[in-house]
């Protein structure tokens, strides 16, 4: 429907297989959404991936996803491993991007429709979940869009959070406003 071609259309550069973007092969695209899209790429020897920023947007448009993203990408400690790692920002390039740690795994949309797992292995998918979105609360996020398309499942079966920029920062305590927002059709 007209609806469906929007988005296809919003998150879609005219990256395409074998282009170099900032020294980097594309290999695969990943997927895509509002703010651009993800490839797999290789990157001196090292595959990564790449998130592409739509060059269509402002500046101002994307910012939050991308300093929620590096923030939570760039933690140490016990918290880091909810999240992909960001290696690298460029904003000063067309299009712009983030390139990240590749994570070798599936997407919780494509884990839902497989048959079915053991209760108990269902039961502690979801509790890694709530621990990963606990690690966001915990710096200061919201994630603003969570679906089983932005929740990774890596091949070991642990749970890294895509996306997180779509949230929010919450309120310094100064009495300022929270806002909370999802991708622009939530809006």
């Amino acid at each position: 429907d007209h609806l469906d071609k929007i988005r296809e259309f919003e998150g879609k550069t005219d990256a395409k297989p074998d282009d170099t973007i900032g020294g980097h092969r594309l290999v695969e695209r990943l997927g895509g959404g509002h703010y651009g899209e993800v490839w797999k790429v290789e990157f001196i020897g090292h595959t990564f991936a790449l998130k592409l920023l739509n060059g269509r947007r402002a500046p101002s448009e994307w910012r939050r996803e991308v300093l929620a993203q590096y923030a939570l990408g760039r933690l140490e400690g016990d918290d880091a491993k909810f999240f992909p790692r960001v290696e690298h920002i460029e904003l000063d390039r067309e299009p712009p991007y983030l390139r990240m740690e590749f994570i070798d795994g599936k997407q919780l949309e494509d884990l839902m429709f497989s048959p079915a797992a053991p209760l108990e292995e269902r039961m502690a998918l979801g509790l890694r979940i709530l621990e990963a979105l606990a690690a966001v609360h915990r710096h200061g996020y919201v994630h603003g869009d969570l679906s089983p398309s932005n929740v990774l499942v890596t091949r070991t079966g642990d749970v890294k959070l895509i996306d997180v920029g779509y949230g929010a920062i919450f309120d310094d305590g100064r009495g300022g406003d929270i806002r909370i927002s999802g991708t622009p059709d939530d809006e």
